[in-house]
């Protein structure tokens, strides 16, 4: 899949730097389909880094919230959930937002030097 994200000059993307021609678009392996995240929790985004290439050990990323509609990934840019951490952890702790809508087909999306998406999953009101 291809992802096309518009990257203005003050956009939380234009911060990550391409040092290698190496790309690495790391699988996401939470949140799945089944996950409910309520809103305002703390919950953990999780990708892979076996396959991570030794170059980009210590690249950082950015996670974005997004939602499909239409086919078309709809990424918050101006509220990332979570910057300047390190692709090789494998994961990071992000707040979900509490004034959004709630939703079934939000998605996550890992941004080192590329970008991949998580399943659809939901966000719910917290209880």
């Amino acid at each position: 899949m291809v992802l096309f994200v518009p990257l203005a000059a003050t956009s939380p993307l234009s911060n990550i730097r391409r040092e290698s021609k190496t790309v690495f678009s790391p699988h996401i392996t939470s949140p799945t389909s089944e996950a409910i995240w309520p809103m305002g929790s703390v919950q953990n985004v999780t990708w892979e880094t076996a396959n991570l290439p030794g170059e980009k050990r210590e690249a950082t990323g950015i996670i974005l919230l997004g939602h499909i509609t239409n086919g078309s990934e709809h990424l918050d840019v101006r509220h990332p959930l979570a910057t300047g951490f390190r692709i090789d952890q494998g994961y990071v702790p992000i707040k979900v937002p509490s004034k959004i809508p709630e939703r079934n087909d939000y998605i996550c999306v890992v941004f080192g030097d590329s970008g991949n998406i998580s399943q659809r999953f939901k966000i719910t009101k917290a209880h």
